[in-house]
């Protein structure tokens, strides 16, 4: 059975092994006339929609050797897919999808419905919502098929470029010593490398990438900003108050006295001497301590730390020692 939709002219293949085959003829019912055709391989051409039957004579008048293969053909009307879709494209939001096929069987006739929207996500709704997670050029088909088995297919591309809703970004504040570098990790969605991205640091530095990393060389406050523009040329911006604060590093430094130890002077008191340095939340301030020269320590040294906030610095010095024996 052949079933040929929206399609008149009907081409037939004979897929005999010609080898075997001296002679041969095809034979089709049309409205009462018998049509024959001695082409291999010969276009029909039906005269309107309906049921027509025909055959395939192999060595007709062959003793041995031959067959018939009988044919019924069905011409249907045809379908003209189509479809069309609406969003907003500066705004992220669902895809609304309306099916316009037109059914040469008539209102009703198509039974199914095949969604590909482009981004590996497809659906069997008459007229479906989608949600694209990215942005991108997306080639959105339909698949249609009537109640004769008809299909048709409709292909439209898709461009989804809208602007993230919101602008995030982390850190959502920062407190740092100077020289400060931070990575501000872009959060928001959709944005691709599409996407035009501008930055302003708050001292005069720049950037166009999704998620940069700066480097703050002096002390202060400083206002952050970021200006996202879409392929399509939509626009959002978002200003970040105060978000970096650079704070001056302290300088370690501490004294000690004796400045040489011995076997008789065992101990050393040390003195905090750092310049800018300030407790933080949990910290402990720097201490004055004594140390005890032992065998396994011939040449000590100690260390003493300042923080400010989560700046910090280490100071470090070799303490000479001598042994005296009587």
């Amino acid at each position: 059975m052949v079933d040929a939709c929206g399609e008149n002219a009907v081409l037939f293949s004979k897929e005999s092994r010609q080898q075997f085959i001296s002679e041969f003829r095809w034979e089709f019912d049309i409205n009462g006339t018998t049509e024959v055709f001695n082409d291999w391989n010969p276009t029909v051409n039906f005269p309107g929609l309906g049921t027509y039957y025909g055959r395939l004579l192999l060595n007709p008048n062959a003793v041995q050797c031959a067959d018939t293969a009988f044919i019924e053909v069905n011409v249907y009307p045809g379908i003209d897919p189509s479809f069309e879709f609406v969003y907003d494209t500066c705004n992220a939001g669902p895809v609304s999808f309306t099916d316009l096929t037109v059914a040469g069987a008539g209102p009703g006739s198509i039974v199914s419905w095949d969604w590909d929207f482009g981004d590996n996500k497809q659906s069997q709704d008459p007229n479906p919502f989608h949600t694209y997670l990215i942005p991108g050029n997306f080639n959105v088909q339909l698949v249609v098929r009537d109640t004769n088995g008809c299909t048709g297919l409709a292909s439209e591309p898709l461009p989804y470029y809208p602007i993230p809703e919101l602008l995030v970004v982390a850190p959502s504040e920062f407190i740092g010593c100077v020289p400060a570098s931070i990575t501000f990790d872009n959060l928001s969605v959709p944005i691709d490398e599409s996407y035009t991205l501008n930055w302003d640091f708050g001292d005069g530095g720049t950037s166009d990438e999704i998620s940069p990393t700066y480097v703050y060389e002096n002390i202060g406050t400083y206002t952050v900003s970021l200006e996202v523009i879409s392929p399509l040329g939509c626009q959002t911006d978002t200003i970040w108050n105060n978000l970096i604060t650079v704070l001056p590093s302290p300088i370690a430094d501490f004294t000690y006295t004796p400045t040489q130890l011995s076997n008789l002077q065992p101990t050393a008191q040390f003195t905090d001497q750092s310049a800018d340095a300030k407790i933080g939340a949990g910290r402990s301030a720097p201490q004055e301590f004594p140390l005890v020269r032992t065998r396994s320590t011939p040449s000590p040294t100690r260390a003493c730390r300042s923080c400010s906030w989560w700046c910090s610095m280490k100071a470090a010095a070799p303490i000479p020692s001598r042994n005296y024996w009587t």
